[in-house]
């Protein structure tokens, strides 16, 4: 059993060198940080960017900071949105519900759409 084990291992081990390309590392704060878009939020709102689409994953992500009382425009987003919250609470809303609260550690997917 262990060596059948090993050498599926070797398999796909030898199948991921054969796709491998470099590894990447964006060292912390290397990207400057942007004020929000006075046409996408409201209050003062700090974005930086962590990381852009590429040829693999089509999405983006960004740490977006929001001082008390800070919010986004109502907007959609063509491929859904996830959102992870890291710090501080705050709402999220779908038009036409009820607000919902959100705190460290919540996982919010937005759909497309909405």
């Amino acid at each position: 059993m262990k060596k059948l084990i090993a050498a599926a291992s070797l398999v796909t081990l030898s199948t991921a060198l054969a796709h491998a390309q470099n590894i990447e590392i964006t060292p912390n704060a290397s990207a400057p940080s942007a004020l929000g878009d006075a046409k996408l939020f409201s209050g003062h709102v700090v974005v930086d960017s962590l990381f852009p689409a590429n040829e693999f994953t089509h999405g983006t992500g960004g740490h977006v900071t929001f001082a008390p009382g800070a919010r986004t425009a109502w907007h959609t987003h063509p491929a859904g949105q996830m959102l992870i919250v890291t710090s501080g609470k705050g709402w999220v809303q779908q038009e036409g519900s009820a607000k919902r609260e959100i705190s460290p550690g919540d996982v919010v997917w937005i759909p497309v759409g909405v």
